[in-house]
Order: structure tokens, then C-alpha cells, then sequence
């Protein structure tokens, strides 16, 4: 049963289509007592000169690391977070079916 005064308000997502998208190919997460952090980063793996695999094998080895760039950075709660994983999976199963369905949305190559 409604509360009857209970003000309902309705919400829009504004402006989202005016951020860039990024790419993001890495995440990490902390906890820190009842937040959690997520970073969303992007690594691009070095390009390597030459032809032989000696030249190949020798740039590699002189690579100490390769950089993770951090795109982003959040902070939630536990239930925030059990929400996104909810919203997560809940577009997993939208896309698997989509892909089951040979959607063009999901392919890249040419459509029936």
C-alpha cells in the first residue's frame, strides 16, 4: 500500500550523451572499510620496432612496465555496488540474447 504522503518525483539521466566515451580495458578495486573503490583504466600495449625477433625480444626486455592510464575513479557503498552488479548482469543477459538473435546491434560485419 502507497504511503499517500509519499511525493513522487520522476528522474532523467541530462546531458550523459555530452561526455566522451573511453575505453577502458582494466579495472582494480579497494575496500576501505564501507566504501569501495573501483578504478577504470586503459592500458595499450607498447609497439615494438623492428623485424627480427632478437630486435623484438631485446625492446621487450628493456620495458620495465607498461603503463595502466586511470580513466576514472569511483567510490561506493556495498549496496551501490550490489545495485551496479545488478545492472551489470542484468545487460549481460540483454546482450547474450541479442547475440543469440544475430542482432546487428552486436555484429560488425554485413546483415541479412
Amino acid at each position: 500500500m502507497e504511503d499517500p504522503d509519499e511525493i513522487k518525483i520522476p528522474v532523467a539521466w541530462v546531458g550523459a550523451d555530452e561526455f566522451p566515451v573511453l575505453f577502458s580495458n582494466q579495472v582494480i578495486t579497494q575496500i576501505d572499510g564501507q566504501i569501495i573503490f573501483l578504478t577504470l583504466g586503459q592500458l595499450v600495449p607498447p609497439a615494438f620496432p623492428g623485424e627480427t625477433s632478437e630486435a623484438f625480444n631485446e625492446a621487450a626486455e628493456s620495458i620495465p612496465f607498461v603503463p595502466i592510464k586511470p580513466l576514472v575513479r569511483l567510490a561506493m557503498t556495498p549496496d551501490g555496488l550490489r545495485e551496479l552488479a545488478a545492472v551489470i548482469e542484468t545487460t549481460i543477459q540483454k546482450y547474450n540474447q541479442l547475440e543469440q538473435t544475430n542482432d546487428p546491434r552486436t555484429t560488425d560485419g554485413e546483415h541479412d
